[in-house]
């Protein structure tokens, strides 16, 4: 994690949380997506595994038969209906059969990928020679008060030294002063891993409020640290089961504490005062709701935000009072949603309020208690997304999504007919607003990067409406061999849905290109379009990436993610055959030399298709899939399954959603059919899908032995295509095979490590290589 985003986090107020659709981590996305049973695993069980699963499961010498899991006569039972559920059995890890299922999962895997070990290696190489342009993500440094703060990593060090030295030093190499040794952190606690989350300055910048993933995933511990101690690092104050945190002051913070995984109670505590136990200050008794705590940027009041799916309540506690109570700003409405800033003795909102499609921006003074009585400043721009919104006593500035693609609007202060936009790189894809800690600055810091440019600084000036560029954009290299194009495909009702697609220059649209498609679609979401330098070595080698933005996902504005969940769900399904359709009708590439990719509810989306429509793909890659659906909303008894009811519906109180659900969700409706190749992965302490939703998949598809070769057509294609896409001599495909990859540690998002980031991705590609037959050279 790199400080000037930390800080971004630190100062950011509500806009983060609200328009994620719910409660956000700080320092990554907390989709809450399929949050699931937490998982206690015993030593008695970590011997049979005896370490890592990856290190357990060696190939083998001879030739591994795929592993059929045993059935049991299990049924769901609901509203009448009797659905044949053979492998529940697996939900139970206590069952030691579901070890050894796992186990041989995992050498019938390192067996068939055995044969691509070379190519793994080679594929790595060609990684490291692009990671350099990781690091290339605008100046790692945000000047907060008299100081300027930034980040020092290697040394052999496994985690980074936040840092800060005096602005006004007139030497050359002014003094350096330690803020947080992440290092001494996990030394000094004994954390097996210390992946902090939340970094927050106090307002005098006394005090360093961290919480720091630990031992294992979602497990957080928060820690106050004393800033300005000489050389040592003086730990205040440890509070364990820790969600987020917030100060209202240099001496009171607000956190959030979570049950079940819910973050549901807000507590205040006074630092410095043993003796003064820790005050519950909110609990929130919806289950549908999460709750989270965030400062206006002014520091002027600290928001309380409920949040559910479709719902948000705030409250705020003033920093002039901070012992005082919380004060209600506007009641939940059902389907109204809104969050809260501070300017000028004014709130503003971004709010869908009146039943508005997308966001709007609205104010009202401070002692308002209705937004009947809010003033709209901004209306509402059907088909957008706002990003972010922040102020500055010049104006208001809101960073959105325009039809998929970055945009910046400003607000003038006091001349909202006077509202502007500026033109941004035509190239960019993501844009992330900076730290913009101060609202009397001039400038709005942000970046904008693409899946093949790294992270670019800009800072926008608002007095003269300049654009200056603070960082280069990449090495040319990067810049000058690739090409981006945006298309539009049509669905199956006639609705236009986007795609982003990138290739090297020269890459030709004759049908005879490997493609690799992405896809999310849920939750409001963006498909992840993040740069990431090992996609380079695809593109390189001649490969198409292709990013589809269907429904259910956040590209397009909240109606768009509207229209793709609880009974709209069937058209992210749909929007994803026709993204792909299209592309093989461009020329892009062909079904043979097709492959898709889906972490999470994007895996589902991708099993959806591989039951839908399997003719379109030669090959999938299913990164913990949530692929058991109607089986997970059906059980009350998981965590977060109340909530997720806003996005999926709940099948056990209404028998047309279950009807739905049923009707769509993978591992229900596995078919004796053909099947591409398939890759699935699972985490054992993954929270938010847990082990046994792949596992189930995987062995309900291997049960029906249906895993036989695509049409001969497409096995003939993969092996008469050009010299790229060749059939190697020496990777063994015989026929579509499916493997089941089980990681122990990682989590729902995986590793915090760029070299176990680089060893999956070469797995995957090495996977692809194989499962579509091209040559490895």
């Amino acid at each position: 994690m790199k400080f000037i985003r930390s800080l971004r986090l630190l100062h950011s107020g509500t806009a983060k949380s609200l328009l994620a659709g719910g409660f956000e981590e700080q320092g990554s996305r907390f989709h809450q997506a399929h949050a699931r049973q937490r998982l206690l695993f015993s030593a008695r069980r970590c011997q049979i595994i005896g370490g890592r699963w990856e290190h357990y499961c060696t190939s083998p010498s001879v030739t591994v038969q795929p592993p059929i899991a045993k059935k049991k006569e299990e049924y769901i039972r609901t509203h009448g209906y009797r659905v044949e559920d053979p492998y529940r059995w697996m939900q139970d890890p206590e069952d030691k059969d579901v070890w050894k299922y796992i186990e041989e999962e995992n050498i019938y895997t390192s067996s068939m990928m055995k044969d691509t070990s070379e190519m793994q290696e080679q594929l790595l190489d060609e990684m490291e020679d692009w990671s350099h342009l990781d690091a290339m993500s605008g100046d790692d440094f945000e000047v907060i008060g008299d100081y300027v703060y930034y980040t020092k990593s290697g040394g052999g060090e496994d985690y980074p030294v936040y840092c800060r030295s005096p602005l006004d030093s007139d030497e050359d190499d002014p003094p350096e002063e330690i803020v947080l040794d992440v290092n001494h952190l996990a030394d000094t606690f004994g954390y097996q891993q210390a992946r902090v989350s939340v970094l927050k300055l106090s307002p005098g910048s006394t005090h360093l409020a961290i919480t720091v993933e630990t031992d294992s995933a979602d497990s957080f511990v928060g820690h106050i640290v004393k800033v300005g101690a000489q050389d040592q690092l003086v730990y205040l104050k440890t509070i364990p089961d820790i969600f987020n945190i917030e100060w209202i002051t240099d001496d009171v913070i607000l956190y959030t504490k979570a049950e079940n995984l819910r973050a549901c109670q807000v507590w205040r505590c006074v630092i410095g005062q043993a003796d003064k136990a820790d005050e519950l200050l909110y609990q929130e008794n919806d289950d549908r709701y999460f709750v989270d705590v965030s400062h206006t940027k002014d520091r002027k009041f600290v928001t309380i935000n409920s949040n559910s799916k479709t719902t948000s309540e705030v409250r705020v506690v003033s920093s002039s009072s901070p012992m005082g109570e919380p004060c209600l700003v506007q009641g939940r409405i059902e389907g109204m949603e809104y969050y809260v800033e501070h300017h000028g003795g004014k709130f503003f909102f971004l709010t869908n309020q009146g039943a508005a499609a997308d966001y709007k921006l609205m104010c009202a003074p401070t002692n308002t208690t209705s937004s009947s009585d809010w003033t709209e400043v901004v209306p509402p721009r059907p088909g957008g997304r706002v990003v972010d919104m922040d102020m500055f006593h010049q104006g208001c500035v809101l960073a959105e999504k325009r039809g998929g693609v970055p945009a910046i609007t400003v607000v003038p202060t006091g001349r909202a007919e006077d509202t502007y936009s500026f033109k941004l790189p035509t190239w960019a894809c993501v844009i992330k607003p900076g730290a913009n800690t101060t609202a009397d600055s001039s400038g709005y810091r942000f970046t904008l990067s693409s899946p093949i440019q790294p992270e670019v600084e800009y800072e926008f000036h608002l007095p003269t409406r300049q654009l200056w560029k603070q960082t280069t954009e990449g090495s040319p290299a990067v810049s000058d061999q690739y090409v981006m194009h945006r298309l539009m495909a049509t669905s199956q009702d006639g609705t236009s849905v986007p795609l982003t697609v990138f290739h090297k220059k020269g890459v030709e649209q004759t049908g005879k290109n490997p493609l690799l498609v992405y896809v999310y679609g849920a939750y409001g979401e963006d498909v992840n379009m993040n740069f990431s330098s090992e996609r380079l070595v695809l593109l390189e080698r001649g490969w198409v990436l292709a990013f589809c933005h269907v429904r259910g996902g956040g590209e397009l504005g909240r109606q768009w993610y509207h229209n793709g969940r609880l009974l709209n769900k069937d058209q992210t399904f749909k929007d994803l055959e026709s993204c792909i359709s299209h592309l093989h009708g461009a020329g892009y590439s062909s079904p043979g030399l097709t492959a898709a990719c889906g972490t999470s509810a994007g895996g589902m989306a991708v099993a959806a298709l591989c039951n839908r429509s399997p003719g379109l793909l030669a090959a999938a890659i299913m990164k913990v899939p949530f692929v058991d659906v109607l089986g997970a909303m059906l059980d009350r008894s998981l965590p977060l399954t109340a909530q997720e009811f806003q996005e999926w519906g709940d099948p056990g109180t209404h028998p047309d959603v279950f009807n739905y659900i049923k009707a769509y969700c993978p591992y229900h409706n596995i078919k004796p059919q053909s099947y591409p190749s398939m890759l699935v992965t699972a985490t054992l302490d993954d929270t938010r899908v847990p082990y046994w939703s792949p596992l189930k998949y995987v062995a309900k598809l291997r049960g029906l032995q249906q895993l036989t070769s695509l049409q001969s057509s497409n096995t003939q294609e993969r092996m008469t295509s050009t010299d790229q896409t060749k059939h190697s001599n020496d990777i063994n495909l015989h026929r579509n095979f499916l493997i089941l990859q089980v990681h122990e540690k990682g989590g729902h998002f995986g590793h915090d490590s760029q070299a176990v980031d680089s060893e999956q991705a070469a797995f995957e590609y090495a996977f692809l290589y194989k499962a579509l037959g091209l040559s490895m050279t």
